[in-house]
C-alpha cells in the first residue's frame, strides 16, 4: 500500500468535511442573526403595543370615541424616534367588547382596548434558504383598573383606637401617619410623605408604612381642578316627600331618610337620624361651608351609591368645597360605594365610626382623623367595573 497516497486521500476527505461543516456553521450563524434581530424587533413592538393600548384605554375612560387616533400616535412617535422601523402597521385597535376581539374573559368589557401591531421585515441571510421576510407581531390589552389608593389625605392620617383595613389598595398621607392610641393600626400597605409614628413604641401601626414616600396625587386636582356641579336654585329647606327629589336645598332635615337618584346641592346642613339611604346613583354636593351632621341618634348610617352617569362626576358619592365638613358626634356607620372627594376639607370623628366594605370605597380629604372605630374597611375590588370613567381609577395593562 502506498502510504503517501492514503494520506493525500485522508487530507482530501478532511477538507471536504471542513468545507461542509463550515457551510453548516455559517448557515446556523446567519439564521441566528436573523432570529436575534426578529426577536429584538418583536420585543420593541411589544413595548410600543403596550403604550398604544394604554393611551387608547385612557381615552376610552375619558369617553373619547376617537381613541384609535391616540393609539396610532404612539406608534407614529415610536417610528419617528427610531424605536421601531417605518412600515410598522397597527392591524387592529378595538374595544374588548367588539366583535373579533380576542381579549380574555375577565377583560371582555368596553373599558378595555386591544391593540395588534406587525411589521413585514426583510431578512438578512435567510434568503439563502428561500425565506426572504418574516412578520414579527405584538399584542397588548389595557383598560380601566381599580384604584391603587383608596384613602388619600393630602396632609395627615391620624388614628385613635381605630383599625383601618386596606383590602387590595393603599392608604396615602402627604405628611404624617400618626397613632394616638396603642391600638391604632393600618392593616395593609400605606405611605407617608414624612414619617409614621405611634403613640406607643412597638405598636404595629407603622409595620407596613413606607416613610418619606412621594406625596399622594389628588386625581381631581386638574388642571382645571374639579368644581362642584351646577344645580339650579333657589335653595330652600327640604320638606319632603321622602324619598327626596334631586335639587338645591339650604337644609335637609333628619325626617328625610332616602334620596332619589341625581344631584343634591346642600348649602347648609344635611341631618341624619337613623339611616339616610341613596343607593340609586346619587351625588351629594356640599357647597360652601355646608356639612353632613350625624350621630345625634347614636346609631346612624349614611348609605350612598355613586352614579356612573353624571358626566364629570362618575363614581363620586359626596363632593365638598373647601369649607365643607362631615361631622359625626356619636356611633355612625358609613357605607359609601364610590368616592368622597373633599381634598381641601378635614374629616374628623370623635366617637365610634364604622366604614363598611362595599367593594369600592375611596376617600380623599386634606386631613383624615378618627378617635374611635368599629372597623374601617377600604376596598377597590369593584371600582373599575362599577364606575368605569371615575378619575380615581387607574389604567393598566391587562394582557
Amino acid at each position: 500500500m502506498n502510504r503517501s497516497t492514503d494520506r493525500s486521500s485522508e487530507r482530501g476527505s478532511v477538507l471536504i468535511l471542513v468545507a461542509l461543516s463550515s457551510v453548516a456553521l455559517l448557515s446556523v450563524a446567519a439564521l441566528s442573526i436573523d432570529a436575534s434581530f426578529m426577536f429584538d424587533l418583536k420585543n420593541r413592538l411589544s413595548s410600543v403595543a403596550d403604550s398604544a393600548a394604554k393611551s387608547a384605554a385612557y381615552e376610552v375612560k375619558r369617553g373619547n370615541a376617537n381613541y384609535a387616533i391616540f393609539a396610532q400616535a404612539e406608534v407614529d412617535r415610536a417610528i419617528a424616534d427610531n424605536l421601531i422601523p417605518a412600515g410598522t402597521t397597527m392591524t387592529a385597535v378595538r374595544k374588548c367588547s367588539d366583535v373579533g376581539a380576542t381579549c380574555a374573559a375577565p377583560y371582555a368589557f368596553p373599558g378595555y382596548v386591544e391593540v395588534l401591531l406587525e411589521k413585514d421585515q426583510a431578512t438578512f441571510f435567510a434568503p439563502i434558504f428561500g425565506r426572504f421576510d418574516m412578520v414579527p407581531n405584538a399584542r397588548a390589552v389595557a383598560g380601566t383598573a381599580n384604584p391603587s389608593a383608596c384613602l388619600i389625605a393630602m396632609q395627615d392620617i391620624t388614628l385613635g383606637q381605630s383599625v383601618i383595613d386596606m383590602k387590595g389598595c393603599t392608604a396615602k398621607a402627604g405628611h404624617n401617619i400618626v397613632g394616638n392610641n396603642p391600638n391604632s393600626d393600618i392593616t395593609g400597605p400605606a405611605t407617608a410623605g414624612n414619617i409614621c409614628y405611634p403613640k406607643k413604641a412597638g405598636a404595629a401601626l407603622c409595620d407596613d408604612v413606607q416613610q418619606n414616600a412621594p406625596p399622594p396625587v389628588n386625581p381631581y386636582a386638574g388642571p382645571p381642578p374639579l368644581a362642584g356641579p351646577v344645580v339650579a336654585g333657589p335653595c330652600n329647606p327640604a320638606v319632603g316627600p321622602d324619598p327626596l327629589a334631586p335639587g338645591c336645598y339650604s337644609d335637609i332635615p333628619s325626617t328625610i331618610h332616602a334620596l332619589q337618584p341625581g344631584i343634591f346641592k346642600v348649602t347648609g346642613t344635611l341631618n341624619i337620624n337613623g339611616t339616610l339611604s341613596a343607593t340609586g346613583g346619587t351625588l351629594i354636593y356640599l357647597a360652601g361651608n355646608a356639612q353632613i351632621l350625624g350621630g345625634n341618634g347614636g346609631n346612624d348610617e349614611l348609605d350612598i351609591t355613586a352614579s356612573n352617569t353624571i358626566a364629570g362626576y362618575e363614581g363620586i358619592a359626596i363632593f365638598g368645597d373647601a369649607l365643607s365638613s362631615i361631622v359625626f358626634k356619636n356611633r355612625t356607620t358609613m357605607a359609601i360605594k364610590g368616592a368622597v372627594v373633599m381634598p381641601a376639607s378635614t374629616f374628623d370623628t370623635k366617637n365610634h365610626l364604622g366604614i363598611t366594605d362595599t367593594g369600592c370605597t375611596v376617600m380623599i380629604f386634606n386631613n383624615f382623623s378618627t378617635d374611635n372605630g368599629d372597623g374601617q374597611a377600604f376596598d377597590n375590588a369593584q371600582c373599575g367595573n362599577l364606575f368605569g370613567k371615575a378619575k380615581y381609577n387607574d389604567v393598566a395593562l391587562a394582557e
